[in-house]
């Protein structure tokens, strides 16, 4: 770990140099219409300059229990490079706006050229999935297996997180892959891509978490920081969610958060359990027994258990109506890893009879990210 600690030295000028770009880019699609593509594409340069001179680095790094997950991972973030490539080579990738899903057209009101402010709207998303993924990367880089070893884990529980880490890597690569041209992130609801890498983002983070007792002073973190405070106010709003599908489900989540920062010796506890029973009671508001068994295939055993639908049965149910193949695949392998997290942060808490502030706001914040990417899924299924 000290290697890999070593090799990410100063990098951390170099992640603010890169959101320096995005941010100066959002404010050039806010301002006066572009006068046209190339304008607006030019930009990427030097945030691509930025991510190849880090994602060098990880090349690098000694082989760790999560080197299947980080291949993964860089292969998906290539591909999101690719993507943008190819988006160089034309002055127009955007013309037909039919396939283009609603919430994107939603923000183009007004706009003298729709179809330019589309292009740039999505060239600028796809940067910041880099941006995100290149970070989630870093954090898991640094996840201390050593550290997690001397808990004396069950090795079956630390194997369980490692294997869903690296299948929900592999399940976002395959839906990466699967936009195979800057048109084709504007076909699906706008929050789909950058909510799913903010997932592999919180995911590492929670990991990370769980492996350190307290945050290491690093300035090179203030990238982490700064995004991990972007994350925290993107997902707030999954109270406002969650309260207009069932607000029975909302009031003891919101204990949970509450009991954060408090001095409550029964807080961990608390959280845990909030955290575990929310996930199982919300896929069965979202998706009801009835419905899920009607709409599944007549061969579709694997996904039923004792006559009721699994988890996983009710996960594809809920991203049905998007009609993406790899989104399911994506949220169910999202959704295990998180059940798993769930799971081995249950048995830290147990042989270390309490957990630390800073692992339990990790978590706290993978569970509303979660909570915030499949309630939209369902809000747009339903609108669809």
């Amino acid at each position: 770990m000290k290697h890999v600690a070593s090799k990410l030295e100063g990098i951390g000028p170099e992640y603010t140099r890169l959101q320096a770009h995005l941010q100066a880019w959002r404010q050039v699609l806010k301002a006066a219409p572009p006068s046209g593509y190339e304008q607006l594409i030019r930009a990427l340069g030097p945030i691509r300059e930025q991510h190849l001179k880090i994602s060098r680095l990880f090349y690098t790094v000694p082989v760790t229990p999560c080197a299947f997950a980080l291949s993964e991972l860089a292969r998906a973030n290539q591909h999101w490079q690719d993507v943008i490539d190819k988006a160089l080579g034309q002055s127009r990738a955007l013309e037909d706006l039919r396939r283009v899903h609603r919430t994107w057209l939603e923000t183009t009101k007004g706009m003298p050229d729709s179809a330019a402010w589309l292009q740039g709207a999505a060239a600028t998303s796809l940067s910041d999935t880099i941006y995100r993924l290149t970070l989630s990367e870093k954090l898991l880089t640094r996840v201390d297996f050593e550290a997690l070893k001397t808990l004396a884990l069950p090795s079956r529980s630390l194997s369980a997180v490692v294997d869903s880490v690296g299948s929900a890597a592999s399940a976002y690569a395959r839906l990466a892959e699967s936009v195979r041209a800057l048109k084709d992130v504007t076909h699906l609801p706008e929050f789909l891509l950058p909510g799913a890498t903010r997932e592999v983002f919180t995911t590492g983070y929670a990991l990370n978490g769980i492996s350190v007792v307290e945050a290491p002073e690093d300035e090179s973190d203030s990238d982490l920081a700064e995004l991990v405070a972007h994350v925290t106010r993107e997902t707030s709003g999954w109270e406002s969610l969650l309260r207009s599908v069932d607000p029975d489900l909302a009031a003891p989540y919101i204990g949970a958060h509450e009991a954060l920062g408090t001095a409550n010796p029964d807080k961990a506890r608390h959280v845990l359990i909030s955290l575990r029973e929310l996930w199982q009671h919300l896929l069965r508001r979202l998706a009801p027994d009835h419905e899920v068994l009607a709409w599944m295939p007549a061969d579709s055993n694997d996904l039923v258990h004792n006559g009721r639908p699994t988890w996983k049965a009710r996960v594809r149910y809920i991203c049905r109506a998007i009609a993406h193949g790899p989104l399911g695949d994506f949220a169910v392998e999202d959704t295990n890893s998180l059940v798993k997290l769930l799971n081995l942060f249950n048995r830290v808490h147990e042989l270390r009879e309490g957990l630390t502030e800073r692992q339990l706001h990790a978590l706290v914040l993978r569970s509303d990210s979660w909570l915030m990417y499949i309630l939209r899924v369902y809000e747009a299924a339903k609108q669809s």
